[in-house]
């Protein structure tokens, strides 16, 4: 039995487990995959535009499984399809990071 203490992300990957005799041997491969929760990946809190011009706003998220994105406005959900309207006529576009 091998038992890594305090797994961390840069344990992911294969373990090989190798078992010798006099006789033979034989060698089993095993994967560790790591779970974690979602971790920003930037910083950026605030994005510019000028009145008229559209702006990009992202969220880079790391995640083990991935992680699904929600995206509010003053806790509105905003839809991540197509065209959330924010005001008339519609003006914001919100995609899935």
């Amino acid at each position: 039995m091998l038992t890594i203490s305090g797994v961390k992300l840069s344990d992911l990957g294969r373990f090989d487990c190798e078992a010798l005799s006099r006789i033979g041997g034989h060698q089993k491969s095993m994967f560790l995959d790591i779970e974690y929760m979602p971790k920003f990946l930037n910083n950026q809190t605030i994005f510019y535009s000028w009145e008229g011009n559209p702006v990009n706003i992202s969220c880079d998220v790391k995640s083990n499984p991935p992680a699904t994105m929600l995206w509010r406005r003053e806790s509105h959900h905003l839809s991540t399809e197509g065209t959330a309207n924010t005001s008339s006529p519609p003006r914001l576009r919100a995609s899935p990071c």
